[in-house]
């Protein structure tokens, strides 16, 4: 019984401890830097390599050389784009040179961008992913854990009242 209710205590720290760090982490701003340098692409659409995206909110600051359309898209909107060229962005920029847009990354995962050259012209793209909010998948994963731990230490309880009474 003991080492029951040790292990269902050492659950709950490690819970307790996830969902306090998320929050913390959740309280600062994070950001990736990206650069590209586009050549001159004949059919002017470049798809960039995938990325991985936490769920929170991002804003993206773009600032290229000439302009250009920018799509973010999502794992499905990658399997769309690869196997039949159907775009369905999550956010998209059209004919920008400087842009600020902000969109809600809904799932973790896999995320690329696809830019179109409109001019086909030699370009570089300056893009800064600024990230905000909590995680939400590991609020529920850090909950979960610390309520496995709960209950881990409430059954050792119950059976050791239940051992003593028979």
């Amino acid at each position: 019984m003991k080492k029951l209710t040790r292990m269902g205590v050492i659950v709950v720290i490690v819970g307790v401890s996830l969902l306090l760090t998320t929050f913390y982490r959740g309280s600062n701003q994070e950001g990736i830097n990206r650069f590209q340098w586009l050549g001159t692409p004949s059919e002017g659409f470049v798809f960039d390599d995938r990325f991985l995206l936490p769920p929170r909110t991002c804003q993206i600051h773009l600032n290229s050389s000439s302009e250009v359309d920018v799509y973010i898209l999502d794992e499905e909107g990658i399997r769309l784009w690869e196997e039949k060229e159907t775009l369905e962005p999550i956010w998209n920029s059209s004919g920008a040179k400087q842009h600020t847009g902000t969109f809600d990354v809904n799932k973790r995962g896999e995320y690329a961008q696809l830019v179109f050259n409109i001019h086909n012209a030699t370009t570089s793209i300056q893009e800064t992913f600024r990230f905000s909010g909590i995680e939400k998948d590991l609020v529920v994963a850090s909950v979960a854990i610390t309520a496995i731990g709960l209950v881990t230490v409430a059954a050792s309880v119950l059976l050791k009242k239940f051992r003593v009474r028979h």
